[in-house]
């Protein structure tokens, strides 16, 4: 997914951490805010949204109501990337076009916007996959990691043991999250009635670190739109 208020947050709330200098009193809440409000990014660091037949229907009418009621209209070319992009990840249709709209307010030219979002959507996965880490080594190693203003020690591991805990989760654990995303198959591992009329030849995604390639179609090159 984009970059949310929330995970922004929380990526300058992590960095706060390894501060060489002591935080202050306003960094201190900012960070206990910040870990709050993304409490539901850390608890669901390897989960993603599923494609559905309804929001790929949605994006072929060519309007699409995105998060926060906000609607956009799509031209043909934005259709084609939003629906191969959800191939190839093996992501939700809207998900990937709010990935589209990002790619295009970060100014990237409409003939990389696709390949934009699907950096995008990984290089944020891997910051939440690393935030997550970041907050269990202040509680597994303190004396290696955890923040230098006791405050701020205190709060995180209270939070990460509510977190590990499972507090606010449904009940289930973080532990038992994990575990029972990882024994999913991997998003583009297996080709989905989502993905209909795909054949047996990979999709290949270029992305700023490298290439993505899935079962479900032909090669995707990376077109752009509106």
């Amino acid at each position: 997914m984009a970059a949310t208020a929330e995970s922004v947050a929380l990526h300058r709330a992590v960095r706060l951490l390894d501060a060489e200098t002591p935080p202050s009193d306003v960094d201190v809440e900012e960070c206990r805010v910040a870990f709050k409000a993304a409490r539901g990014i850390l608890a669901n660091a390897l989960a993603y949204p599923p494609r559905r037949a309804e929001d790929r229907a949605a994006v072929r009418t060519t309007t699409v109501e995105l998060r926060g009621g906000k609607s956009i209209r799509l031209d043909g070319t934005d259709i084609e990337n939003a629906l191969t992009l959800s191939d190839a990840l093996d992501l939700n249709e809207v998900a990937c076009v709010e990935l589209l709209v990002a790619a295009v307010e970060r100014g990237h030219p409409p003939d990389d916007c696709a390949r934009a979002a699907a950096g995008i959507y990984l290089r944020e996965r891997q910051r939440a996959v690393e935030s997550l880490l970041r907050l269990l080594r202040a509680v597994s190693t303190p004396e290696l990691a955890a923040p230098r203003e006791p405050a701020l020690a205190s709060f995180v591991e209270t939070f990460v043991r509510d977190l590990l805990r499972g507090d606010g989760g449904g009940g289930a654990t973080l532990v038992g999250r994990l575990v029972e995303i990882l024994k999913k198959p991997a998003p583009g591992t297996f080709p989905t009635a989502a993905a209909s009329g795909a054949t047996a030849a990979p999709y290949v995604v270029q992305t700023p670190g490298g290439a993505t390639s899935t079962p479900g179609g032909s090669a995707f090159g990376g077109g752009g739109g509106g």
